[in-house]
């Protein structure tokens, strides 16, 4: 290979310890393993003495296969002895010390375990957790330190419960034990001792955040824009003493001021005394155009903005107090909880992954013969994409090359491409470890062609967007010839005249983007790729092609409509697997086997390619006698067009019923082969990936198997838990190297890969970034408790949150200029960036956006379809419109078929997470509180010839529901034909519901509805306990204070407090609901015109919420299994 001088340079220079800072595609992983050979070769370092460190196992799987690669080529040349030598080295190469830094870490400690002095003693046969074991256990141990710690009593989390309640407390402990490395600085820090020294410490860092950032903000990249834009505007106002030219010179001059100016106090006072200025008035009619007017207008409010940020937040002392005390108390309980966490897992004999950091810096730093033994070991230590490691690891590298025999430091990484930050990575690490150590900088860009290359340069250089990392942004060398055309499209559908939703705008995007493959794939376009080591070029594939995303919550659009255009696709990770139809088919038929009162389930199940009902079929169903009716009692409507269909439903159900006590994993397998799921999905259109999917699903069942209590109601409640989290999961591995698809992941997932052609789609989406966590964590300033006031919709906050909000603000922004430099430098030969703009106005993108800079610096949003813009050394091409939507042809012959083999042998191992229920049915969790002889609803076990009391109860709900009380009730017998035309007991239906409503003509409760002004009837709920979900249905609110609900069945001592809870939880649903408690609730005894009050009096309500959240717990840590056998019967 033909290295250039700063390649070799980085490659043969020893001696010292080296820093190489890689700009995308120059070719650093080829330098690391060459600088491997290269010391082996020309320096005879032995192989185990060389220890690299890479990002991830595939990265150092990937060095070991490059090195193998080369140690095969050079054995087949040269002397014999040479021949030999490689040989032998290539089969060296599997144990090669190539691993993560946390294998390297585990490693250490196994080795070294009888001599780190710790207790409890670190027995080196420790297992490691992985992050779904770790967050069962961490659930684990907050549920009990937080009960154990309140029955003490523990005052300081006593106060904090009272303060924020029991459910943020324990998300505060969540997110305290999520985030170890910051948490085990903060534990350590004196300074929060007290609430005394906690002010001292937080007035000391508010007033040096705010002195760098005054004296930051005159030549921040951010006001040289501003600056720009000013400038640009100038000469267009046809009166100088307009107000908004006024505004523009003014700001200008205060662009200059503070520029200049040292000293912060002065800074702000000039920053002050501008936004006070008032502006006098200001007229469109002075300005060419009325764009023209409110564009620059904008700019000057996005100006104030960022000048306000740069103030010194105010000060409340009142609220600083408080915020003290509150943080000590978290801190305490912090540290409790942290405890309790160690020892628990001690008891396993098992760490973490930051365990294994944190223990092996401790031991080399309390050890110091441990550590000079461990360095002798090694004689360089390479560390590659070094931007994304932390405090943490650099220490241990720092550690390790201080000894008396140190290790020579080779570390090599790009902090324009550290978008780690939510792992942990520490940008600011790298620049540090540069200090002192000698630099060489590899910025040709082997990869891309020079018009990308340019493009890309021009961007980051006229909007300092990566300053943060680059005070000066360094412009890549292009070394691929030129291919003298335009390489990069924008392809932003036109403003919408109506309003429209994200989600249409998405999607006509993401038909153009369709529409874009499309055309390229079928040749009715000139886009064609170079392949890597060919002089040739060829026309685009859909294997060239890769979309990559800032999010995939709403790939779902993406896949639609590259589905309708048959452009073949596979996912390579995201929050969607979950959701695929596949998988919700699954799901579906196991939630109806658990419980077949499940509708939604059960249709589900239904309307899926096991069974094919239409939704016409699912409509008549519904309408006669209900989905579960139809299924397990055998209920045909007349006239049903798919009696074969649901007959078949029926004997597979039974079937699969009837099999459920198997052993999980066995018993989801057995519903594939006796469904014959997987070979109706293989003829689908990629049908390899669905059944794929699916088989994951049974070996999500294997794995769950091995760690839980293996009960399929367990299980169910394992998946929706999983997809109601949006627990991030990929879809089942099974495309090939070099398959023709078109490949979509995350931006994050992308880094460190290449493809020939790269789709940026979404760029316009914002970040909706929530609600603001109570207990705010920052790894520069600690945490900080800010005091809870609902009744202050603007309550003041501390000036240390407003400090940690500002940073975390700037850290973001940072962040997200990053992230667009490594999407845009994955592409080879082609970049296609996607967005879309809103309707309102002249159309806008999000100011956090990705697409913010090309509408800010190119004005992309307002160009025209066609428009052609260039730069020095590119060109791009704007794409508003499509043409009729070129249809990739689907060739029937050679559809996909999967190859099991390959099914087999690639379905990866899925986590684990706590299979908690997270919505309960207001019945049934009544009933669980308060158990009576009877399932809630059944009123009973009927006598034989007797009505289903569960039937009666619905119809009787039913009627009452479209009964207009002030008229006269509705005919009983039109009534059951029309809500029941199937049924076999009309003539006694009939007779009970006119008894019935006899009964309540007569009762008090026909004098309370008759006399109400407004009457709600059906009124659904959701009640949050805890973080579980309560649903329900209120039958009736008479006039907004008082609750109605209708029991059928006789009125039992047994059933009075279940029915009294229930009633309960309706009055703390409708008192969240509307903000006022209802006054009264009673309880109507159809079968006996008995009308009963219910006690919903503030002091019962509490005592029924908190019976329910243990209820809820309770349940939560068994099966359900006994519950659903009654439903069966």
């Amino acid at each position: 290979m033909n290295w250039t001088d700063a390649q070799r340079e980085a490659i043969q220079t020893t001696g010292e310890d080296l820093c190489v800072t890689a700009s995308a595609g120059s070719g650093k992983t080829a330098v690391l393993v060459e600088r491997v050979l290269h010391l082996v070769r020309e320096r005879n370092v032995p192989l185990e003495r060389i220890v690299a460190i890479t990002f991830t196992e595939k990265a150092a799987a990937e060095m070991k296969d490059r090195l193998r690669s080369e140690c095969r080529e050079r054995e087949n040349s040269g002397p014999r002895e040479e021949m030999k030598r490689w040989r032998e080295l290539a089969r060296s190469v599997e144990t090669a010390r190539m691993s993560t830094i946390h294998a390297f870490c585990a490693g250490l400690l196994r080795q070294h375990a009888l001599e780190y002095r710790m207790d409890p003693p670190l027995d080196p046969d420790f297992t490691v957790l992985d992050g779904a074991e770790s967050h069962l256990l961490r659930e684990e141990v907050i549920e009990a330190a937080v009960e154990d710690l309140l029955e003490q009593p523990h005052e300081e989390t006593l106060r904090l419960a009272a303060h924020y309640g029991i459910y943020q407390l324990k998300a505060m402990l969540a997110a305290f034990l999520r985030n170890p490395v910051t948490a085990g600085r903060l534990l350590s820090e004196k300074d929060f001792a007290s609430p005394e020294r906690i002010l001292a410490y937080w007035r000391k860092h508010v007033e040096q955040a705010c002195r760098d950032c005054l004296l930051g903000v005159g030549r921040s990249a951010a006001v040289r824009r501003f600056q720009r834009t000013f400038e640009g505007f100038g000469g267009l106002c046809t009166k100088p003493g307009d107000g908004r030219e006024q505004l523009r010179e003014q700001s200008l001059r205060l662009i200059a001021q503070i520029a200049a100016l040292r000293e912060p106090a002065r800074i702000e006072q000039a920053i002050r005394a501008y936004l006070e200025w008032k502006v006098p008035g200001a007229r469109k009619a002075n300005w060419p155009t009325d764009a023209a007017f409110d564009e620059l207008k904008e700019a000057q409010d996005e100006f104030k903005k960022l000048l306000l940020d740069c103030l010194t937040p105010p000060r409340d002392p009142e609220v600083e107090q408080r915020s003290a005390e509150l943080t000590r108390d978290a801190v305490v309980c912090f540290r409790a909880v942290h405890d309790r966490y160690r020892a628990a897992k001690a008891s396993r004999n098992a760490l973490d992954f930051t365990d294994m950091i944190l223990m092996a810096l401790d031991m080399l730093r309390s050890q110091p013969g441990v550590c000079e033994r461990i360095a002798r070991g090694i004689d360089h230590l390479l560390i590659d994409e070094f931007q994304d490691t932390d405090r943490e690891q650099y220490d241990i590298a720092r550690l390790l090359c201080g000894t008396a025999s140190p290790p020579e430091l080779f570390i090599v990484g790009d902090a324009k491409q550290s978008i780690y930050r939510f792992r942990g990575a520490e940008v600011e690490v790298f620049e540090t470890a540069k200090e002192r150590r000698k630099t060489i900088g590899l910025h040709r860009n082997f990869r891309t062609v020079p018009e990308i290359v340019e493009f890309v340069n021009d961007l980051f250089t006229r909007t300092g967007l990566l300053e943060a990392v680059e005070s000066q942004y360094v412009p890549a060398e292009a070394h691929r010839a030129p291919v003298n055309e335009c390489r990069v499209h924008f392809v932003i559908p036109e403003r919408a005249e109506d309003k429209e939703t994200s989600s249409e705008r998405r999607a006509r995007e993401a038909a153009m983007i369709g529409d874009w493959i499309a055309a390229a794939c079928s040749g009715k376009t000139d886009a064609r790729v170079q392949p890597k080591g060919s002089d040739s070029t060829r026309r685009v594939t859909f294997g060239d092609i890769a979309m990559l995303l800032r999010a995939l919550s709403d790939v779902h659009i993406y896949e639609r409509a590259l589905s309708e255009r048959n452009i073949p696709f596979h996912v390579i990770a995201g929050r969607g697997f979950y959701e695929r139809q596949e998988v919700l088919d699954v799901r579906n038929l196991l939630e109806a086997i658990v419980d077949p009162w499940h509708e939604p389930a059960v249709s589900g199940f239904l309307r899926s390619p096991m069974v094919g009902l239409t939704d016409d079929s699912l409509f008549v169903i519904c309408r006669d006698s209900g989905v579960t009716a139809a299924l397990v009692e055998g209920a045909t409507p007349a006239d049903f067009a798919q009696p074969e269909e649901l007959e078949h439903a029926r004997r597979l159900y039974k079937d699969l019923r009837a099999e459920r006590g198997r052993p999980l994993p066995d018993f989801v397998r057995y519903v594939l082969e006796r469904t014959g799921y997987e070979a109706m999905l293989a003829g689908l259109f990629l049908g390899g990936q669905r059944v794929s999917n699916v088989r994951k699903v049974m070996q999500l069942a294997e794995v769950f198997a091995k760690t839980r209590r293996p009960r399929l109601s367990a299980f169910v409640r394992y998946l929706d838990d999983v997809a109601a989290s949006e627990i991030e999961e990929g879809e089942a591995a099974l495309q090939a190297e070099g398959s023709d698809e078109v490949t979509i992941m995350s931006i994050h997932k992308s880094k460190g890969l290449e493809f020939p052609v790269v789709i940026l789609p979404d760029l316009s989406r914002g970040v909706n970034a929530g609600p603001a966590s109570k207990v705010v964590f920052n790894r520069e300033y600690g945490v900080v408790a800010r005091p809870y006031e609902p009744s202050k919709s603007n309550a003041a906050e501390p000036q240390i949150y407003e400090v940690m909000k500002r940073d975390e603000k700037a850290k973001e922004a940072a962040e997200r200029a990053r992230l667009l430099y490594v999407a845009m430098t994955r592409a080879r030969d082609w970049l296609v960036l996607g967005g879309s703009v809103t309707s309102a106005g002249r159309g806008k993108v999000p100011a956090d956006s990705l697409m913010e800079p090309f509408a800010s610096e190119l004005g992309i949003v307002g160009m025209s379809d066609g428009t052609q813009l260039s730069g020095t050394g590119w060109s791009a091409e704007v794409r508003r419109t499509t043409a009729t939507a070129a249809v990739a042809p689907a060739d029937e012959g050679t559809r996909e078929t999967p190859d099991w083999s390959v099914l087999a042998r690639r379905l990866d191992e899925a986590p684990v997470i706590p299979a908690t229920q997270r919505t309960f049915a207001v019945t049934t969790l009544a009933h669980r509180m308060y158990p009576s002889d009877e399932e809630p609803g059944t009123g009973g076990v009927p006598k034989p010839g007797a009505l289903d009391p569960l039937l009666r109860g619905t119809l009787v709900h039913r009627y009452f529901e479209k009964w207009d009380f002030r008229t006269g009730p509705p005919d009983v017998a039109s009534f059951l034909r029309r809500e029941m035309p199937a049924a076999r007991l009309e003539d006694r239906l009939c007779e009970a519901l006119e008894s019935a409503t006899a009964r309540f003509m007569a009762s008090d409760a026909w004098k309370l509805v008759t006399e109400a002004v407004d009457i709600q009837r059906e009124t659904p709920f959701i009640l949050r306990v805890g973080d579980a979900l309560v649903e329900g249905v209120i039958d009736a609110i008479l006039d907004g204070d008082t609750i109605l609900d209708y029991k059928t069945g006789l009125q039992r001592e047994s059933r009075r407090h279940m029915y009294e809870a229930q009633l309960c939880l309706y009055a703390e649903a409708l008192s969240r609901l509307r903000g006022a408690a209802p006054r009264r609730a009673w309880l109507f005894y159809v079968d006996t015109g008995e009308l009963a009050p219910a006690d919903i009096s503030r002091e019962r309500v509490a005592m029924v919420l908190e019976h329910a959240a243990k209820t809820i717990e309770t349940v939560r840590s068994e099966t359900l299994s006994n519950e659903m056998e009654v439903y069966s019967q």
